[in-house]
């Protein structure tokens, strides 16, 4: 059962579809676009439009990075990072995860192996590769059951607008990359609320 937020939610589609028979089922809680718009070279663009056709290499299953293997240049700008995430890793409204947890994500943001597992040059062209096919299927992920959820902030003066708002870019953006994925599942797309406090 794959599980993911955020940007995570792109990755749980690229697992699924690479790997379909190891995915029973699917939650993708406020998921990230599969294609969403980046800034290169001053220009607004889709991500999947920054591949260059480069061939995906097969995953590495050894010989994984080491951070000795980092340049020292590379290497210090991650640390200078680090030093600065960690001050605010538990900011509002992560203070309220648990102690343990708290303690896990200040531990995490001060690694270096943090942030060079962000780095992927073939990023890019895996969602190319994975856009690219799902194009090709009505049903991109089978019969795997699958769920979405949004959330958003609750503003009595603003909830109507906001609904149509989210209701606008959920047939644009979720409708046709992730809600349509599964024969079992061809839209389920919930949108919640949180109410939002205001310190007086």
């Amino acid at each position: 059962m794959l599980v993911g937020q955020s940007f995570g939610g792109p990755l749980m589609l690229l697992y699924a579809a690479t790997y379909p028979t190891d995915v029973a089922g699917m939650v993708l809680v406020d998921s990230g676009q599969l294609n969403p718009f980046r800034f290169v070279n001053g220009k607004l663009v889709r991500f999947a439009e920054t591949a260059t056709g480069s061939p995906v290499p097969p995953v590495k299953t050894s010989n994984p990075l080491l951070e000795s293997d980092i340049p020292p240049d590379a290497r210090a700008q991650i640390e200078a990072a680090a030093r600065q995430s960690v001050p605010t890793a538990n900011d509002p409204p992560r203070d309220k995860l648990p102690a343990e947890a708290q303690r896990m994500r200040t531990w995490a943001l001060s690694q270096v192996k943090h942030y060079a597992a962000h780095v992927n040059p073939f990023e890019a062209e895996e969602f190319a590769l994975l856009i690219a096919e799902q194009k090709k299927k009505e049903r991109p992920l089978g019969d795997i059951p699958s769920s979405s959820s949004r959330q958003a902030n609750r503003d009595t003066a603003r909830t109507n607008r906001l609904s149509k708002t989210l209701e606008r870019r959920t047939k644009r953006h979720w409708r046709p990359s992730l809600a349509r994925g599964s024969r079992l599942s061809p839209w389920a797309v919930a949108t919640t609320f949180r109410s939002r406090t205001r310190n007086s």
